[in-house]
């Protein structure tokens, strides 16, 4: 199933409710409201059916090298070590659905232009997440700026002062 056709399903809604129990909702705002799960539910998509990642030891993977490959162009597979798992292995092609699904549009044209590659376009939205998150949090707890015409003038003066 394609990502725009699974796109459509997720955003039909009966199933939805069905399945959680819970409803009316519309589940493309439900489920395309945080990066986390919509990283997720791309990967999903390309893998409707099988719902339980496949597993392979550090030394399974190791020894059998071409073989772990093979099973990360199919589906994704967590490797473990000592009974936890330690990383994950996905296919270009989940990396692309994750990024079409998690970047944010000037990320995304980026990527298409060919300025960054995939995975750097994804690490560079990681890292705004973060930040959008950490300003938010010191928003809501008071320590925001004010954007006001006294600070964009002392933005102004200090520019100024560089400059001369």
């Amino acid at each position: 199933m394609k990502i725009a056709e699974f796109s459509k399903f997720l955003c039909a809604g009966s199933w939805w409710s069905k399945l959680f129990g819970v409803g009316p909702v519309n589940p493309c705002r439900e489920i395309f409201a945080k990066s986390r799960e919509m990283a997720i539910i791309a990967i999903l998509a390309r893998n409707v059916g099988s719902m339980q990642m496949k597993t392979m030891t550090a030394v399974e993977a190791k020894n059998a090298f071409g073989q772990f490959l093979e099973a990360a162009h199919r589906e994704p597979v967590a490797v473990t070590k000592n009974n936890r798992e330690i990383a994950a292995m996905f296919s270009m092609e989940d990396i692309r659905a994750l990024a079409h699904a998690f970047l944010a549009e000037p990320l995304k044209a980026d990527v298409e232009a060919e300025r960054l590659n995939v995975i750097e376009a994804i690490m560079a939205q990681v890292d705004l997440n973060k930040r959008l998150t950490a300003n938010r949090k010191a928003i809501s707890e008071g320590r925001g700026v004010v954007a006001d015409d006294a600070y964009f003038e002392k933005l102004r003066a200090r520019a100024e002062a560089r400059i001369s």
